[in-house]
């Protein structure tokens, strides 16, 4: 009895011993989810919060810019609703109010004055001296705290392996699956069907690809069909009505630089007048992973029309087609007559205060679905930011502002 009493206690204490040894590990599974989740909550609240601390820098700094109450309006708005989304963000981040106490009150006095001057503008009335000089102090805190959150995230990114800038470049190579429902394709009307035959040669022949190794690999269904040729490293796709080719993508080849960049822009504005693509304004160009990209705006005399873009990507190995894409101008190109009368240049140069005037021209914009003719001046801020600022060529009056990214990049 007494054996069968210890074997039997023996057996309760391993059992016991299981049963803690479980619950412990399950306990520490539970934690490691909690932590794991509680990690991908701040990441993602910090994604945010840089996300949002951009757009604030960017609506104040076209605000500086702004001179007509309902632009002023406008961007405040935006201002402000970037600075409430900053401030959510913020709410979410592990740290208590006090250690980002400094944070929560510059994004709160951020929407208070966007709010201020919103209701302002709202009413039909500038700035005054006062509210803009208190926009030009908050303005450039903007843009040291949107430089300091993106600091810190490039020391994350490169910590975390790149993940965030893998996904930037995934992005790009999307191809155009679909079509924008309200699109008209101008170009397009009253043009037949072609064959894949002749959207394989349309395909070939812009790349520089032999027209043997290019195959059709079906139609891909939407508002415009399109046709999908493959040709070696390099996908097209090309308009069923028409045969216009809408983008191109691919590999970079690798090995050195052959192309200076002076060089591989001529040869891109070569390429598209070969292609078609005559009087077109070059827009803006950039270096990217051994390619020159650059986007090119059509001209209607001296009118830049800016939804008649295409950008082509260029390798500087071999200066061949890395990537095309003229989805913008199939979408919008079309004969336009437009009124050379007299315009309020006087007006709309008075308006840019104290920005330093780059250049001058006229140019076309897409405006609550409408097209504007308007007066554009490029120029740099106090801050020596790059931008476009768009007048009404009637009026004078601003209507849009557009900051002039070191790529490039309009936002």
């Amino acid at each position: 009895m007494k054996r069968k009493s210890a074997i039997l206690t023996i057996c309760y204490c391993l059992a016991l011993a299981a049963a803690l040894g479980l619950y412990g590990f399950l306990q520490r599974d539970r934690g490691d989810s909690a932590e794991l989740a509680g990690t991908i909550r701040c990441d993602y609240a910090f994604e945010e919060l840089c996300r949002a601390a951009g757009e604030l820098d960017t609506a104040l700094c076209k605000a500086a810019l702004a001179s007509s109450p309902s632009l002023i309006s406008t961007l405040c708005a935006d201002g402000y609703a970037s600075a409430a989304a900053a401030l959510t963000a913020l709410g979410q981040l592990d740290y208590s109010t006090v250690e980002l106490e400094q944070t929560a009150a510059f994004l709160n006095a951020a929407a208070e004055s966007c709010h201020s001057l919103l209701r302002s503008a709202a009413r039909g009335e500038n700035p005054t001296e006062q509210e803009r000089t208190a926009l030009s102090e908050l303005r450039a805190a903007a843009a040291w705290f949107h430089e300091s959150l993106e600091t810190q995230r490039s020391a994350l990114t490169e910590e975390s392996g790149g993940t965030a800038e893998a996904l930037t470049a995934m992005e790009t190579d999307f191809p155009p699956l679909t079509a924008d429902g309200s699109a008209a394709y101008p170009l397009l009307e009253g043009r037949e069907k072609v064959t894949e035959h002749a959207a394989a040669l349309v395909a070939s022949a812009f790349a520089g690809q032999n027209a043997q190794t290019a195959r059709c690999d079906g139609i891909i269904e939407a508002e415009e069909p399109f046709y999908k040729i493959s040709m070696g490293s390099l996908t097209a796709f090309v308009t069923v009505r028409g045969g216009q080719l809408m983008r191109v993508y691919g590999d970079t080849p690798g090995g050195e630089p052959v192309y200076s960049e002076a060089e591989a822009l001529e040869l891109s504005e070569k390429l598209l007048q070969k292609r078609g693509y005559a009087n077109m304004k070059e827009l803006r160009h950039t270096l990217r992973d051994n390619c020159l990209v650059s986007t090119w705006c059509a001209t209607e005399g001296d009118v830049v029309c800016f939804p008649d873009t295409v950008t082509l990507s260029l390798s500087l190995v071999d200066g061949g087609v890395v990537s095309f894409d003229a989805t913008d101008y199939v979408r919008s190109h079309h004969s336009r007559v437009l009124d050379t009368k007299s315009y309020a240049w006087d007006a709309a140069r008075a308006a840019l205060g104290v920005a330093e005037l780059q250049e001058e021209f006229l140019s076309l914009i897409e405006e609550d679905e409408e097209e504007l003719l308007c007066l554009t001046f490029r120029c740099t801020t106090a801050e020596g930011r790059n931008a476009l600022v768009f007048c009404s060529a009637a009026t004078g009056a601003q209507v849009r502002i557009a900051l002039v990214e070191p790529d490039g990049e309009f936002i």
